[in-house]
């Protein structure tokens, strides 16, 4: 068995040895012994909407809300 590492959870797997290259192929990586921990793919942020979309979308809230008379 091959220790491996899943390439959308991140967390370990282990694999047959003859079919190892077919996992790898698919972007699952392989785990040195020298690494004793999975490094976590760092988070990105996500970009500042600009202040005329946020506008927009106050707007927009504002049309579709109903008020309760």
């Amino acid at each position: 068995m091959v220790k491996m590492i899943n390439k959308l959870t991140g967390t370990v797997m282990y694999v047959e040895e003859d079919r190892k290259g077919e996992y790898v192929a698919a972007g699952h990586r392989l785990v040195n012994d020298s690494t004793s921990k999975a490094v976590p793919k760092p988070e990105t942020k996500a970009p500042e909407l600009k202040e005329t979309v946020k506008k927009t979308i106050a707007k927009v809230k504002a049309k579709t809300t109903r008020k309760k008379g």
